[in-house]
């Protein structure tokens, strides 16, 4: 029997005399405001680990999932090669679950599981906590109201906590960490430099604003263009972290960013933090949502958006020429 099984189980001896039906047998489900006692014996210092697997989805794909790990008195997100974690997110999600209490089995039947959103198959999320030691397994499953039903993953008892809620426990690591992955202030930056299969774009701003060098003689640039071009390049946002190892098929070798993919340099100035440059690339689609890109002052590849890898990756200098009215052909 794991400790946390134990724990959950002195839980219930002590509230038998509440809960004297199971749910199977016409016991209301309770919202555990009555009888409630503390979960586990440990402190959310004493957690090293946290995983996180997200409910079934409906088209059979892998659920979403995540690790995170306490490292050098911070937080990582072990499954995605230790991308650091915002510390205050992980410790919020730590002290919940060391501080949770459980209300009164509401079943003891195996056949209740799935019902109650605890199953094998349905389920809410799966969560194993490594704490002081122990191995902590649970399934949780949206309960009454604000509450949550709980089992330990190889029992069959089930109870009810108000103070953690499927919701709270988030499978995607991108609620974990910082998004913004490439942020420079567009009041800042001097010269953004895109080199992508079409050949070389060199954007400068002046008192007049931005301008495009490789502009066609003789045509007029398009001002909206170019500004949503440099607000697009200035600022990724990260989609997922993905890890520290540049794989082929990232598209992030050096044959890939000349050839299809490309490369972003951004120069910029500022009086109080003097100037500076941030480069990054952009290489090969991940999946139907998103590519793969990665910046020289970060050592984790990461997806970004499809819409913003693809302004770095297909535009040329005819997409930054302002389009004119034939009037004649009104």
């Amino acid at each position: 029997m794991k400790r946390t099984h134990g724990i959950l189980a002195g839980v219930l001896a002590i509230q038998a005399v509440l809960a004297l039906f199971t749910w199977s047998g016409g016991a209301a489900t309770s919202s555990g405001g009555e009888g409630v006692s503390a979960a586990f014996d440990f402190m959310a210092a004493d957690i090293s680990t946290i995983s996180i697997i997200g409910e079934q989805k409906p088209d059979g794909a892998a659920p979403d999932a995540v690790r995170l790990a306490r490292v050098d008195g911070g937080w990582v997100v072990a499954s995605a090669g230790d991308y650091p974690a915002v510390a205050d997110k992980v410790d919020a999600i730590a002290g919940k679950l060391a501080e949770m209490k459980v209300g009164r089995a509401i079943a003891s039947r195996r056949a209740n599981h799935e019902a109650l959103g605890v199953g094998a198959r349905s389920y809410g999320r799966r969560v194993s906590v490594d704490a002081a030691g122990g191995e902590h397994a649970l399934v949780f499953g949206r309960g009454a109201r604000q509450s949550s039903h709980v089992r330990v993953d190889d029992g069959d008892d089930v109870f009810v906590t108000k103070d953690l809620g499927v919701w709270n426990l988030r499978a995607d690591a991108r609620n974990y960490i910082e998004i913004g992955y490439v942020d420079v202030d567009r009041q800042t930056a001097t010269e953004i430099t895109l080199r992508n299969e079409h050949g070389t774009l060199s954007f400068s701003k002046s008192d007049a604003g931005w301008a495009l060098a490789e502009l066609p003689p003789g045509a007029e640039q398009d001002a909206a263009a170019v500004g949503s071009m440099i607000n697009s390049l200035t600022r990724i946002s990260l989609h997922a972290p993905v890890g520290g190892e540049i794989k082929p098929s990232y598209g992030l070798d050096a044959d890939a960013q000349v050839g299809k993919g490309a490369q972003v340099t951004i120069k910029w100035e500022s009086e109080e933090d003097g100037s500076g440059s941030v480069s990054y690339a952009v290489g090969a689609a991940a999946d139907e949502r998103s590519y793969y890109a990665k910046a020289a002052n970060h050592d984790h590849v990461v997806t970004i958006a499809k819409h913003a890898a693809e302004q770095a990756l297909t535009k040329k200098a005819a997409d930054f020429v302002k389009k004119t009215t034939d009037a004649t052909s009104q």
